[in-house]
């Protein structure tokens, strides 16, 4: 056990502020130090039994993630200091933007047809306008770049390609051709030096069970979400590659966890379950970690009928080797 972790968690729980619940190591702040809402709705992960990060939500605003020292500062509580955390090493998927992400990329003067007709091809339905703008579809990239992200790179967007948002404010292209190389591409700029993640801004009820679709990239998440509704109240995210941990890890940033909180892993038919792996300290975060697959042996950015989705693998907590 992390003995400089453990008193830190023991200093806090010292101080009072925290209210036990019902079930162990889950408690709850009055007074969130970020809004000020003065009614319990902030919820703290404080596990004496392992060396798990302590980590927060609060249900009435934005706040959440590893607890650190502006959380203990903005509380005035001067006399504990957060140690290092010496776990699983956090992904920072959105630390790189440097400017203000717009919250609607695509509006009414768009022309949306042919990226609607795309995805209509690709999974079964013509998307509206409003899907289109929970996708991150940017409709005019060329005045996003410049705007957002500067002109290093402006040569690489052209009209062969649909751009998407990315969770850190950059944007990735699909080109319209299924059959060329190089299908999507990443606009690089000075200021955004990585691809970050995807998600879908679905909305979602933060007091009901919460399921959490990680899939590997854009047309994946988008299929999952028009032709899988075996789950509902969904956050969908893409890791954009095969390192399907890093959607774990932000949503964990995000503030998400607990036991309201599933996390279901769709793998692409080239990755082995036995590669995919969450270390117990992240894996008691959360209610359930589930894998799945089609046993079509495709992905999941398809036709409703290409799909034969079925569980193939629980993660389960496991002792690790001292």
């Amino acid at each position: 056990m992390d003995k400089a972790l453990m008193k830190f968690k023991e200093d806090l729980l010292k101080t009072g502020l925290f209210k036990s619940r019902p079930r162990a190591g889950e408690y709850t702040l009055k007074e969130c130090p970020y809004c000020g809402d003065m009614k319990n709705h902030v919820y703290v992960k404080i596990d004496l039994g392992n060396d798990s990060p302590v980590v927060f939500n609060c249900f009435k605003c934005p706040a959440g993630g590893i607890l650190t020292q502006d959380f203990l500062n903005r509380m005035n509580i001067d006399n504990i200091r957060v140690p290092k955390y010496n776990g699983s090493k956090q992904i920072k998927v959105d630390s790189t933007v440097s400017t203000k992400i717009p919250d609607i990329n695509v509006n009414v003067n768009d022309n949306i047809e042919g990226v609607c007709k795309y995805i209509q091809s690709r999974v079964g339905v013509y998307p509206t306008l409003t899907e289109l703008q929970m996708f991150g579809y940017v409709g005019d990239p060329y005045k996003y770049a410049e705007t957002y992200l500067g002109k290093d790179n402006i040569w690489v967007i052209n009209n062969e390609r649909y751009w998407f948002r990315m969770t850190n404010g950059n944007i990735i292209g699909r080109y319209y051709n299924d059959e060329t190389d190089h299908r999507w591409l990443k606009y690089r700029t000075d200021k955004v030096r990585t691809a970050g993640l995807y998600n879908i801004r679905v909305p979602f009820d933060l007091y009901d069970e919460i399921n959490v679709i990680i899939a590997e990239g854009v047309m994946d998440v988008v299929g999952l979400y028009y032709n899988y509704k075996e789950f509902k109240n969904c956050i969908y995210v893409g890791v954009m590659g095969k390192d399907y941990i890093k959607g774990v890890k932000y949503v964990l940033n995000k503030g998400i966890f607990g036991t309201s909180v599933n996390i279901r892993i769709f793998k692409d038919p080239n990755v082995d379950v036995k590669d995919i792996y969450i270390d117990n300290n992240l894996r008691k975060l959360f209610n359930k970690v589930e894998i799945y697959g089609n046993m079509n042996d495709k992905d999941y950015g398809i036709l409703p009928e290409e799909l034969d989705i079925h569980k193939v693998h629980v993660n389960k907590i496991r002792k690790e080797s001292v």
